[in-house]
């Protein structure tokens, strides 16, 4: 049998994904938010305070702009089986990110254990099972902007953030081999009208 053409048809590998609102609500009144890769559409959460332009350590807001991704942490026991093009190191039970106001190694990676103020990289909750770091007040770096901003898994209930982006693990299993190495997350930054409506139920994930 001869093969279709659309069998050989390859999508480009996706360079940018944008955060979008939908007018639709969840169950709880919420608005509900995606990540839109142009073609695939995945529902994400973010900052249980919303989004800023003015990004404080501690707002639970996330940070509107474009962030490259920098770098991949991925738990050699992670749900997600698909690995990311691109830089990519394992998360070990010794791994922090330091969120200290007083410390020289404000947002930057550390180990643990620690007496500064942090965050546990090897979380039980898997979240951090898959983690992008992005390029969020790092390059360069201001003290009390804001640090951890990752891109990283979320549950079923699409809790909100500390300020981080999240998708499910079967999202983050389809979207990683869309992306492009250094791929970026534009939060609302973009110019163009947002759409209104979610998209349809065959290419939202």
């Amino acid at each position: 049998m001869q093969r279709s053409k659309h069998e050989c048809v390859r999508l480009k590998p996706v360079r940018a994904l944008q955060a979008i609102r939908s007018v639709v609500a969840d169950a709880d009144g919420r608005r509900v938010q995606f990540l839109d890769t142009g073609f695939w559409r995945f529902r994400c959460s973010l900052g249980r305070a919303g989004i800023t332009y003015n990004k404080r350590e501690g707002d639970g807001c996330t940070p509107v702009g474009r962030f490259e991704i920098l770098e991949w942490r991925i738990r050699r026991d992670a749900r997600v089986l698909k690995r990311p093009l691109g830089k990519c190191l394992v998360i070990r039970p010794l791994d922090g990110w330091c969120d200290d106001l007083g410390a020289g190694v404000y947002n930057r990676p550390i180990q643990l254990p620690s007496r500064l103020n942090h965050e546990e990289m090897w979380r039980l909750d898997n979240k951090y099972d898959v983690v992008a770091i992005l390029n969020y007040n790092i390059k360069p770096r201001q003290r009390g902007h804001g640090s951890a901003i990752f891109f990283h898994i979320c549950s079923t209930n699409f809790e909100t953030t500390a300020g981080c982006v999240a998708i499910l693990s079967a999202s983050m299993n389809r979207l990683i081999p869309l992306l492009a190495p250094r791929a970026s997350i534009d939060v609302f930054s973009a110019r163009r009208k947002l759409p209104n409506r979610p998209a349809p139920r065959w290419r939202r994930a």
